[in-house]
C-alpha cells in the first residue's frame, strides 16, 4: 500500500514538475496539450469557417428539433386530454347501459341484453305497439354503438399516443445536437500540436514517463502514423528476403535483450561495437578476427573494408549504424521470429521525425514503400550507439498463441552442444514419426474425399462475389479433416492457401506427389515438434515480468492475429486511424524536413553526402588503425 500511495505521489510529482519545466511561458504544458479545453480553442481557430458552418448547421437542425418536439407533446397532450374524454363518456354509458338492462329484465323477466346483436334481433321481434318496450330497447341499441364506436375511436387514439411517445424519445435523443461539434473537434484533433510542441513532448524521455491512455491522448494530437521494429524472438523458422536469411533456425531473444537493455540498438552496436574507446574498439576487432591476417596491411584493408564497404544499397557505415524501422507495416514475414508469435516495438512517426536524423526509401513517414523489401526508414541518434529508447514506443506481444512455459516458443527445444561453438544452445525438436504424418496428411490433401471436392467444386464456381464466403468455407472443411492428423492450427493458417492450392490440382487431375507435398509442408515447419506442454503467450509474458520487473515495458499491449492488422486495430479503436489523410499530410517528412537525409547510396562516401551518417567514423578508423598497427609490431 505504501509503494502504491509512493508511486502516484511520484506520478503526480512528475506531471507537475514536467507542467512548469516544458511549458515555460510561450508553451502549454503538457496537462494543457492533452485537455479537451485545448482542442476546442486550436479548432475553432484552426478550423474557423468550418465550425461557423458547423454551428449555423446544428442551430438549425436544433431549431427544427425543438419544433417538432413541440408539435409532438402538443399532439400527444391534446389526444391523452380526448381519451380522457372519452373513457368519461364510456363510463357514463355504461352505467346508462346497465340501468336500461336492468329495467328490461324486471319489466319482462328477460335475459341479459348486453351486446348490439342481442338487441338488434329484439328490437326486430317487438311490436310498435308496446311503445315504452320498443323506446327503451332502441335506446339500449343506440347506447351499445356508441360505446364501439368511442372504443374504436379511444383505440385508436390510444395508438397513436403510443406512437408518438415513440417518435418523442427518438427526437430527444437527437436533442443534444452539440455532440455533432464533439465530434468535429474529435476528427480535427489530428495535427493541432505545433512543430514546436512536437519536438518538445515527443521526446523520450517525455514519452516513457506517459501512462498508455495519456500516450495515446499525446499522438491523437499529432499525426496518426507509426514505424515499427520488429524482433527475433524465438526460432527463426520463416524468411521472405535471400540477403536476410542470418540466423535462420535458430533460437534468438531478441525482444528480451532489447527489453534488458532498455533500447532499441543499430546493428553494429548489437555485433559488439558499443562505442568508440579504445577499449571497445579493440575488443570489437578481436571478435571480428582482424588479428589474424599475416600483415598489418591485410588487417588495415580488411578494416576499411568492413567501414567503407556498401551492404546492399548503402555504405556500410551507415546503414549499420542506423536503427532500421518500417513504416505503417509490420515486416515479420522478411524479419520476424515464429510465426504466430511476433514481438514488436511502435513508435509515432512524429517521434521520430522530430528527434531524429532518418533516411527513407520510400515516401517518407507517412505511407509504406510499394516495394515491401524497401520499406526502410534509417534512424540516426545522437551518439549513433544510443539507439532510441524501447519505452519511448509500445511494445506489443502475442496473446494466446500457445508457447513452452520455459522457452516462450511455439516449439518443443533441446539443449545440444556444439562442437564449432562455445557453450550449448536450443534448437527444435523434430516429430518423432514425419513418415506417419506426412501420409495421414497426405490422404487428405492427395486423395480429397467427397465432401472435399464439393466444397472445393462450390469455390471453383462461384463467382467474384461469392469466392471470400465459399473459399472460407473450403477452408473450415480443410481444415476439419487436418486437425485430425495432429496439424497446427497456426501452420495452417500460413499453409492454407497453397494446401487450397494442391487440392484444386489434384481435383482437376494433375498428378501431385507426396514429395512435392512434403516440400511444402518443410517450408510450413510443419514436421517440427510443437511445445508439449503449453501455456498462453500472455501467460509466459506475465511470468517473465515478475522474474524481471524492471524490463516490463512502461507501454505494453498483448495482441492476436496478424502483427499489422494488431496495430491498425489497435490504434483505430484509440482515435488514431492509420490512412486517414489531411492537408498537412502532404509533407513526408512531418515538417522537419531538416532531419532528412538527401541522399544515401551505394556510392555515397563521407565527402559527398549528409555527414550526420558517418559521425563517429573518423574516430573509429583513427583509433582502429592505431591498434592494428601496436598489435602487429
Amino acid at each position: 500500500m505504501e509503494n502504491k500511495k509512493t508511486g502516484e505521489a511520484n506520478k503526480v510529482y512528475y506531471r507537475r514538475e514536467l507542467s512548469m519545466r516544458d511549458g515555460g511561458e510561450n508553451q502549454p504544458s503538457l496537462q494543457d496539450i492533452l485537455s479537451k479545453r485545448v482542442i476546442r480553442e486550436r479548432t475553432k481557430r484552426n478550423f474557423s469557417r468550418e465550425r461557423q458552418k458547423l454551428a449555423k448547421e446544428v442551430i438549425t437542425k436544433r431549431q427544427e428539433l425543438m419544433s417538432q418536439i413541440m408539435k409532438t407533446r402538443t399532439k400527444m397532450e391534446f389526444l391523452v386530454e380526448k381519451i380522457k374524454r372519452l373513457d368519461n363518456l364510456l363510463d357514463r354509458l355504461y352505467r346508462e347501459r346497465v340501468e336500461l338492462e336492468r329495467r328490461l329484465r324486471r319489466w319482462k323477466k328477460l335475459p341479459i341484453l348486453s351486446g348490439s346483436a342481442v338487441v338488434q334481433k329484439m328490437v326486430e321481434k317487438l311490436n310498435k305497439r308496446n311503445p315504452l318496450m320498443f323506446s327503451l330497447v332502441r335506446h339500449l341499441d343506440e347506447i351499445n354503438q356508441q360505446i364501439d364506436l368511442y372504443r374504436q375511436i379511444r383505440e385508436r387514439d390510444e395508438q397513436w399516443v403510443i406512437k408518438l411517445q415513440r417518435n418523442l424519445e427518438e427526437l430527444k435523443k437527437g436533442r443534444d445536437l452539440w455532440d455533432q461539434i464533439e465530434k468535429f473537434y474529435i476528427e480535427k484533433r489530428q495535427g493541432l500540436l505545433t512543430k514546436e510542441e512536437r519536438q518538445l513532448y515527443f521526446r523520450e524521455e517525455v514519452l516513457a514517463k506517459l501512462s498508455l491512455q495519456e500516450y495515446l491522448e499525446l499522438w491523437q494530437r499529432g499525426n496518426y502514423h507509426f514505424l515499427a521494429h520488429v524482433s527475433r524472438q524465438g526460432i527463426r523458422d520463416h524468411n521472405g528476403m535471400f540477403y536476410h536469411a542470418g540466423g535462420l533456425a535458430e533460437f534468438h531473444q531478441g525482444m528480451t535483450k532489447m527489453l534488458e537493455d532498455g533500447r532499441l540498438r543499430p546493428p553494429v552496436y548489437v555485433k559488439g561495437l558499443k562505442g568508440t574507446s579504445k577499449e571497445e574498439i579493440e575488443a570489437f576487432l578481436k571478435s571480428k578476427g582482424i588479428f589474424n591476417f599475416d600483415s598489418v596491411d591485410e588487417a588495415i584493408e580488411e578494416f576499411k573494408r568492413y567501414l567503407y564497404g556498401t551492404l546492399a544499397e548503402m555504405p556500410a557505415f551507415p546503414d549499420e549504424t542506423a536503427v532500421h524501422l518500417s513504416v505503417e507495416a509490420i515486416m515479420d514475414t522478411l524479419y520476424g521470429g515464429e510465426r504466430g508469435n511476433e514481438c514488436f516495438v511502435i513508435f509515432p512517426a512524429d517521434f521520430i521525425a522530430s528527434q531524429y536524423t532518418f533516411f527513407s526509401k520510400g515516401r517518407g513517414l507517412i505511407a509504406a514503400n510499394s516495394d515491401t523489401a524497401r520499406n526502410d526508414v534509417s534512424v540516426w541518434s545522437s551518439p549513433w550507439q544510443k539507439g532510441i529508447l524501447v519505452n519511448a514506443g509500445i511494445v506489443f506481444l502475442p496473446k494466446e498463441t500457445p508457447v513452452d512455459p520455459l522457452t516462450g516458443s511455439r516449439y518443443q527445444l533441446e539443449v545440444i552442444t556444439n562442437p564449432k561453438s562455445e557453450g550449448k544452445k536450443l534448437v527444435r525438436r523434430r516429430v518423432e514419426n514425419e513418415e506417419k504424418l506426412l501420409r495421414a496428411i497426405a490422404s487428405v490433401i492427395l486423395k480429397p474425399d467427397v465432401e472435399l471436392v464439393e466444397a472445393y467444386e462450390m469455390y471453383n464456381k462461384s463467382t467474384y462475389w461469392e469466392q471470400d464466403q465459399y473459399k472460407e468455407h473450403l477452408s473450415q472443411v480443410l481444415w476439419r479433416k487436418l486437425k485430425e492428423t495432429g496439424f497446427d492450427r497456426i501452420d495452417f493458417s500460413y499453409l492454407v492457401h497453397k494446401l487450397i492450392y494442391l487440392v484444386g490440382e489434384v481435383i482437376e487431375g494433375r498428378e501431385i506427389s507426396e514429395k512435392e507435398l512434403e516440400y511444402e509442408l518443410e517450408k510450413g515447419n510443419v514436421f517440427y515438434q510443437k511445445a508439449l506442454n503449453p501455456i498462453r503467450a500472455e501467460d509466459y509474458w506475465s511470468n517473465y515480468f515478475k522474474q524481471y520487473p524492471s524490463q516490463k515495458p512502461a507501454h505494453l499491449v498483448f495482441y492476436s492475429g496478424s502483427p499489422t492488422t494488431a496495430v491498425y486495430d489497435f490504434l483505430k479503436n484509440n482515435g488514431i486511424e492509420i490512412g486517414r489523410k489531411t492537408k498537412k499530410e502532404k509533407d513526408p517528412f512531418l515538417g522537419f524536413e531538416e532531419h532528412v537525409v538527401k541522399r544515401l547510396d551505394e556510392w555515397s562516401t563521407p565527402s559527398n553526402s549528409d555527414p550526420r551518417v558517418w559521425r563517429g567514423l573518423q574516430e573509429i578508423e583513427t583509433r582502429g588503425i592505431q591498434i592494428i598497427k601496436k598489435a602487429y609490431k
